[in-house]
C-alpha cells in the first residue's frame, strides 16, 4: 500500500460510510488536535475521524479497527507520541497502513493490513491500546475551506496576547494566541525543526522583508511552520475544530527592537582596519572581520535566522550565503546558538577590492557594566599564532560570569590569556581574572555573578582569531 498525501482522498470507504467523508471525534485519553471533513451534516453515525499531524503539516484519516496476528503483519515497536505514530507510519518504508497505540506509555506499534475494509470488526480497543487504520493524509491544508470544517466550542475561547523576547533577534514582539481552526487557509512558508517558541517566532521575524506575520507551533512534535495571513484575516470568533490540540496558533501583531540606540553611536566600521580571519578556499578571497556593537544592526537588513553552534560556523553560514543573499554581516546569539546574517546597506558596506571581503560581526554590549571601559585593545598570542580582542573591565561587581576554573603560579597576564584562549572552544573561556599570579578562566553565565578585587585585571576575549 502506497502512500500518498492528496487534497481529496481517493480511496474507497465502507459502504455504510459513503456519504461521510470525517466526522468530529476527539480520543478519549489522547491529547491531539482533530480537524473533521464531512460532505453531509444529516450524518451522526459515522466513525470516521481525523488527526492535524505537524510534522506531515497534513490532516490524516483513520478509522477506529482491531488489530489482530491473524490478517496484520507486524512492522516494528516506537515510542513516541500519537501525532509522531501517525507520521511514522505514513513515512515509512514499508506499507504501513495501522497502527497501535498506548497512550500512557507513548508505544506505537506498527503494521501492515492485508484483509479488506468490510472484513474488518468493529471493536478497536483492546486495555489501554487504540487500534485504527490509517486510510489518508489531506496536505493542502491552506486549500481547504473554513466553511467546510464543523465548528464547536473551544476551551480557549480568549485570545490571549503577551510580550514575548527574541533574544536571538534583539526583538520583543506582541504575541497573539488564536484558536488553530484560523490556521486554515493560511499560505504556508517554510517547516523547521524546534521545540522553542522564541526561536519559532524569531525564525519568522528575523528577516528585515519577509511576508510571514504568523506561525503554527508544536512543542510536543518540535514542529514551526511559517504562515503569511492575509492582512483582511477574518477572525473566526472563538470557534475551533477541536477542545484540545497539540499545535497551538500563534500571530505576531507588532514587534519593536529590545534596545535603545545610543544617540551618538555611529558605526565604527571606517576607522579600524579588519583582522584577517579567514581564507575562503573556494571564493579564492580573504576575509576580514570589523567589530561593531549590536546598535550597528540598523544600517543592516536582517537576512535569515540559523542554527549554530559557534560563532565560527555562523561566520561560515555568512561567507555560504555571500553569492546568494548578498551576506556580509552576521551576529552569533551564543544563548540561544543561533545565527542571524544581514547585508549592510550600501552606505554604510565596505569596500569590496578583489580578493579581499570585509564582513562586519555584531555583538552584544551590556550597558551598564561596559560604560566606561577603556578602548578595546589587540593582544597577539604567539603560542596559538592568533590575535584576540580584549575588553578590559572597570567595575568590581560583574554579572552573568561562572568560574570555570582557579590556575595558580600563573606569571602574566599574557600567560592567562593564553589558557583561556586554549580551551575557548571546549569549555567556553571567555574572560580571564589575573591578580598574584593568579588566573581565573570564566565562561558567560545568565544567573552567576563574580567580584574582582580593585587590583587585579578582568579582560573578556571578544573574540580570537
Amino acid at each position: 500500500m502506497n502512500h500518498r498525501i492528496e487534497v481529496e482522498s481517493k480511496g474507497e470507504m465502507p459502504r455504510q460510510n459513503k456519504t461521510c467523508a470525517i466526522k468530529n471525534a476527539v480520543l478519549k485519553q489522547h491529547i491531539f488536535f482533530t480537524v473533521i471533513f464531512i460532505t453531509n451534516f444529516g450524518l451522526t453515525n459515522c466513525n470516521w475521524m481525523s488527526v492535524y499531524v505537524p510534522k506531515l503539516d497534513a490532516t490524516c484519516a483513520l478509522i477506529p479497527k482491531k488489530i489482530n496476528d491473524f490478517e496484520a503483519y507486524y512492522i516494528e515497536r516506537q515510542f513516541c507520541s500519537f501525532e509522531s505514530c501517525v507520521a511514522i507510519c505514513f513515512q515509512h518504508r514499508y506499507p504501513c497502513n495501522s497502527i497501535k497505540y498506548t497512550r500512557f506509555a507513548k508505544q506505537c506499534e506498527l503494521y501492515i493490513r492485508n484483509a479488506t475494509y468490510y472484513s474488518l470488526p468493529e471493536d478497536d480497543e483492546t486495555g489501554q491500546s487504540r487500534h485504527l487504520l490509517l486510510h489518508s493524509c489531506h496536505k493542502e491544508i491552506a486549500a481547504v475551506s473554513v466553511g467546510k470544517l464543523i465548528h464547536t466550542s473551544s476551551m480557549d475561547t480568549d485570545a490571549m496576547t503577551a510580550d514575548i523576547h527574541l533574544p536571538s533577534i534583539h526583538r520583543v514582539c506582541v504575541v497573539q494566541k488564536r484558536p488553530f481552526v484560523e490556521s486554515y487557509g493560511i499560505q504556508r512558508l517554510e517547516q523547521i525543526t524546534t521545540s522553542s517558541l522564541r526561536r519559532c517566532l524569531a525564525a519568522c521575524e528575523a528577516p528585515t522583508y519577509s511576508s510571514c506575520n504568523s506561525v503554527l507551533f508544536s512543542v510536543q512534535e518540535e514542529t514551526c511552520i511559517l504562515l503569511a495571513r492575509p492582512q483582511a484575516f477574518r477572525f473566526l470568533g472563538g470557534t475551533a475544530a477541536t477542545v484540545e490540540t497539540a499545535a497551538q496558533f500563534f500571530i505576531i501583531l507588532i514587534c519593536r527592537n529590545d534596545f535603545t540606540g545610543r544617540p551618538s553611536y555611529k558605526l565604527q566600521s571606517f576607522s579600524r582596519q579588519p583582522v584577517i580571519a579567514y581564507a575562503a578556499s573556494n571564493l579564492h578571497m580573504q576575509i576580514g572581520i570589523l567589530h561593531e556593537l549590536f546598535y550597528g544592526s540598523k544600517a543592516a537588513i536582517r537576512l535569515l535566522l540559523w542554527n549554530s553552534a559557534d560563532e565560527k560556523e555562523c561566520l561560515k553560514i555568512c561567507i555560504a550565503s555571500i553569492t546568494t543573499d548578498y551576506c556580509d554581516a552576521y551576529y552569533f546569539s551564543s544563548r540561544e546558538n543561533t545565527c542571524l546574517t544581514m547585508r549592510m546597506k550600501k552606505q554604510y558596506a565596505s569596500p569590496t577590492n578583489h580578493g579581499h571581503l570585509i564582513v562586519t560581526k555584531f555583538y552584544d554590549d551590556r550597558e551598564t557594566e561596559r560604560a566606561n571601559n577603556v578602548q578595546h585593545v589587540f593582544c597577539f598570542i604567539p603560542e596559538l599564532d592568533e590575535m584576540c580582542l580584549l575588553e578590559l573591565y572597570e567595575p568590581l561587581e560583574l554579572s552573568g560570569w561562572k568560574i570555570i576554573t582557579r590556575i595558580e603560579n600563573t606569571f602574566s597576564l599574557q600567560e592567562c590569556l593564553l589558557k583561556c584562549a586554549s580551551v575557548m572552544n571546549v569549555q567556553k573561556c571567555s574572560a580571564v581574572n589575573f591578580i598574584n599570579q593568579q588566573c581565573v578562566l570564566f565562561s558567560r553565565a545568565k544567573r552567576a555573578s563574580f567580584v574582582r578585587s580593585v587590583y587585579s585585571v578582568f579582560a573578556e576575549l571578544l573574540y580570537c582569531e
